[in-house]
This record gives structure tokens, sequence and C-alpha cells, in this order.
């Protein structure tokens, strides 16, 4: 299902208007209607209030999946912290550590690209 059906089957279901949620979000209610008729996206953080509106996950929302909550149960206590860690940043160290992230995940690429290599140059001197 898509973002905007998802949308008005949650709003439908609480049973508010477009103007109510509009009203909500800090939007208008033509671009709830827009986000419903698939003609425009929320930004992320309209998109994070969507969802602690109704109590579901991001995911949920874009259609990546059939639970409606985060089961947090199976979330790592490392991930917890690292988690609240973030959260109790400011805006601007937030983009700083979302920055810092994005370097991790390019080096974490770069040493498993230069493992794979290693393996493959291991096999064929063998």
């Amino acid at each position: 299902m898509e973002f905007g059906n998802i949308l008005s089957d949650l709003r439908n279901k609480a049973k508010i208007t477009q103007q109510e949620l509009a009203n909500v979000l800090g939007i208008s209610r033509g671009t709830i209607g827009m986000y419903e008729i698939g003609k425009r996206d929320p930004d992320t953080e309209t998109l994070k209030k969507i969802a602690q509106y109704f109590n579901v996950s991001i995911d949920y929302l874009l259609g990546n999946s059939n639970n409606r909550n985060i089961d947090e149960s199976k979330i790592p206590e490392r991930d917890k912290k690292l988690m609240d860690d973030i959260s109790s940043l400011d805006d601007d160290l937030k983009k700083e550590a979302e920055k810092y992230i994005e370097l991790l995940k390019i080096k974490q690429n770069l040493d498993k690209n230069k493992d794979e290599q290693s393996a493959t140059l291991d096999q064929g001197v063998c």
C-alpha cells in the first residue's frame, strides 16, 4: 500500500478530518489532501510527526512493514543507547552525527571491499 492510502486509512480510522490532522501537524489541509492522493510526499520532520500522532512506525507509514509499531524488545541495547544519545543532541550536532555516521558507513564498505579483494587474491594464488 502507498503512503497516501495508509495516511488516509489511519486518518479515517481515527475519525478525524484532513483539516484536523493539518492543524495538529502545522500544515495546510491541501497538503494533507496532496499526500493522500500521492501528489506530494512529506518531509522527514512531518513524517515523524505523523508517525508519532498515529503511534505507528515510519516503516509502516511508508508501506515497508505490516507492523504498525516498532517492537522495541528486538532493538539491541547498544542501538537503544545510541538513539538516546543522538536524541539528546541539539539539531546542529544531530546533523554532524549524521555526517559522521555516513563516513563510518563509507569506511565499513571500503574495509569490506578490501577484505573481499584480499580473499579473491588469496584464492587466485592458491
